[in-house]
């Protein structure tokens, strides 16, 4: 009969006689977040080691920090009644409801533990950690999380079975890190920082360490055979899991407190703006009949501008104001190939959307190096004859160069550290640049200064900047004076300030073009081919002017 749960197995005698407890990787990797907030906040830090266990990763860290102090809790009494805690404070407690008033603690951190809660509790036990952590404090959870939908299925198939073989009658729950993230942030925490490491899990150790030595693996085998995403080898009488283990941290920020009208600087305005654009990550465009033009005729959702959005402001900085930017772009990025609308049917995927969204994800570590390889080897199958990248990475349409997404496929080859595939399309580029083709504009993004915008972009990488900055330098001060549209002045202000150009006059006029509400006038960065339709809002102006002005 089913009548044990997962705290009655997990036991003093099991965590001391389980290897994967003591992995001093797992311990290092605490450490350093611990350092990273010490370095903030000093030594004196009041931390709570949740669902601690024997408390070894409480003491270990304490051994290391002498200057913190630690607060054990756990659930159960025959945890926190062993020898070990005699001289420390602990808190017998659930962890969905711990006990204690709020704000107590500058460091959580929680190692092996959210994986004995069920789905239900996940929310409840995070938003507790978030009550009792001071602002600026950080979470500190380490588990065999999952990094895909497929993987989180297979572990949580594999938990299932493991509960049957030790009689237990609860449900434990594996989420995914995205659903991890989800639930933070959700709640008034920011994303961090994320670390991985392997580790190789006995199943038979697992069982034998809790006292069961009858057991039929038989099943999980079974489960095993049928994915795709665990690593795993068969030894005799047991099965060997490659399991990854991830240490993700979250920091909790105070609410924001809009000030008033008269407090509030251009920057702040301007932001609390896109906050009232963004839609869970997604930015309305209108179809206008000129760039500049307002309309009130709704384009189908697109993913986009998000993209773009999150490119030119919030790229590495993934606790920004409109963190969900990420989780939208992941959305969609989990359907495989992006297509620029949220609606697949309506166009087939493109190099750009995948080029600047994978750029993204990848410079933020929220995808697979493997998912990423994938997606340029697709661009790379749409190559014209001449060796350069086209717009479709499909059959249906006709296809066509644009030298802005090879400009944005190109940066995409670099961060992959895959440039040399890409050679006779950065070529063409530097032609591009050198006849003054992209003064007529590409076939999707209207303005010359889109162009010399994006391949600045190329400038962090020093073997392309050895062959394009100062001529990008030159063509830039042909530029600058030419037209007045808030984008253009705004790219033209960034790549200025990116190539030591004074530009004043034209961050002058920016500034000035600043409305009472935050935002920067409508005005489109792409068009629909060559066809007179533009998708134009005042997020991507705006978003590129809070650049801008802040460089």
């Amino acid at each position: 009969m089913k009548n044990k749960d997962q705290f009655s197995i997990r036991t003093p005698e099991y965590l001391e006689s389980y290897d994967p407890f003591h992995n001093s990787i797992s311990l290092n990797q605490i450490a350093i977040n611990i350092q990273e907030q010490i370095k903030v906040k000093g030594d004196s830090l009041r931390c709570l080691d949740s669902m601690a266990g024997t408390g070894i990763v409480g003491r270990k860290m304490r051994e290391v920090f002498s200057g913190i102090e630690v607060v054990f809790q756990d659930k159960s009494p025959g945890m926190l009644s062993s020898d070990a805690y005699q001289n420390d404070e602990c808190i017998l407690s659930d962890v969905t409801a711990i006990g204690v008033s709020g704000e107590l603690f500058d460091i959580i951190f929680c190692r092996g533990g959210l994986n004995n809660l069920g789905e239900d509790d996940y929310p409840k036990a995070l938003r507790e950690y978030l009550r009792v952590l001071r602002n600026d404090g950080i979470i500190i959870l380490q588990d065999h999380f999952a990094k895909t939908e497929e993987a989180k299925e297979a572990i949580n198939q594999i938990e299932a079975e493991v509960a049957n073989i030790e009689g237990r009658s609860d449900k434990t729950y594996v989420p995914t890190i995205e659903e991890l993230r989800g639930l933070v942030v959700g709640d008034g925490g920011v994303f961090s920082n994320e670390q991985a490491f392997e580790i190789c899990l006995s199943m038979k150790d697992r069982f034998v360490s809790k006292g069961i030595d009858n057991f039929d693996l038989s099943k999980i085998s079974k489960i095993l055979e049928g994915q795709k995403t665990i690593e795993y080898e068969k030894v005799e009488d047991d099965i060997i899991l490659v399991y990854p283990i991830f240490t993700i941290t979250f920091k909790k920020v105070a609410p924001i407190v809009k000030k008033s009208v008269y407090e509030r600087t251009n920057a702040d305005r301007a932001i609390e703006f896109l906050e009232d654009e963004n839609q869970n990550g997604f930015f309305s465009s209108y179809v206008n009949i000129a760039r500049d033009a307002e309309s009130l005729q709704r384009a189908p959702n697109e993913v986009f501008s998000s993209i773009v959005i999150t490119d030119t402001l919030f790229k590495n900085r993934p606790d920004s104001e409109l963190a969900s930017n990420f989780q939208y772009i992941e959305k969609h990025a989990q359907q495989g190939q992006l297509t620029f609308f949220e609606d697949r049917n309506l166009l087939p995927p493109d190099t750009d959307t995948n080029s600047l969204g994978y750029s993204v994800l990848l410079e933020n570590r929220r995808v697979d190096s493997a998912v990423v390889n994938e997606i340029f080897d697709a661009i790379l199958a749409y190559m014209d004859s001449n060796g350069i990248v086209q717009v479709w990475l499909s059959k249906d349409r006709p296809n066509h160069l644009d030298c802005v997404v090879a400009t944005n496929a190109t940066y995409f080859a670099y961060l992959l550290n895959r440039g040399d595939e890409i050679k006779r399309t950065e070529d063409w580029l530097i032609a591009v640049l050198d006849s003054g083709q992209y003064l007529e504009g590409s076939r999707y993004y209207h303005s010359p200064d889109s162009f010399l915008y994006f391949l600045g972009r190329l400038m962090k990488f020093p073997r392309i900047a050895e062959k394009i900055q100062v001529k990008l330098g030159q063509h830039l001060q042909k530029r600058i004076g030419e037209t007045d549209y808030p984008l253009d002045l705004a790219m033209r202000v960034i790549l200025s300030d990116s190539l030591g150009i004074q530009n004043d006059s034209e961050k002058q006029k920016l500034m000035e073009l600043q409305g009472q509400d935050g935002s920067w006038p409508t005005d489109a960065l792409y068009r629909e081919g060559r066809k007179l339709i533009f998708y134009g809002n005042k997020s991507i102006p705006t978003a590129f002017s809070i650049k801008a002005l802040n460089h």
